[in-house]
């Protein structure tokens, strides 16, 4: 899964502690973004660079997943039976990809009915 936004790592802290599995994801209501021929061009208006984010390869097929509500464990699951690969393998690059796309405004945590509000 391959990112290429110029991302500087600011998820590095949220990567080690590992992403929530309870945790729904989806695509940002505001999120501006086109269907390439080799990936996914997005553009979120909290960027403040203006510059797109690029998503390729696995990546796109997890933007595909994120325009309904999704879990980590399940874009693991579906990406880990498409590609064959082992699920740990996929959460690996998934979770940095996930994190830098949340970073820039284009997806968001949907908090469960269990979390507590986020402020």
């Amino acid at each position: 899964m391959e990112n290429r936004d110029g991302a500087d790592g600011n998820g590095e802290q949220e990567i080690a502690q590992g992403l929530g599995d309870p945790e729904v994801w989806r695509r940002a209501p505001d999120v501006l973004w086109r269907q390439l021929a080799d990936g996914v061009i997005v553009l979120s208006p909290g960027d403040t660079d203006d510059q797109p984010t690029f998503v390729q390869a696995s990546g796109a097929i997890m933007w595909e997943l994120l325009a309904t509500r999704t879990t980590v464990p399940d874009m693991v699951s579906i990406l880990a039976d498409i590609y064959d690969v082992n699920p740990s393998v996929v959460r690996a690059d998934l979770e940095p990809v996930l994190l830098a796309l949340e970073g820039r405004g284009a997806v968001e945590r949907i908090p469960s009915a269990t979390d507590p509000p986020r402020s």
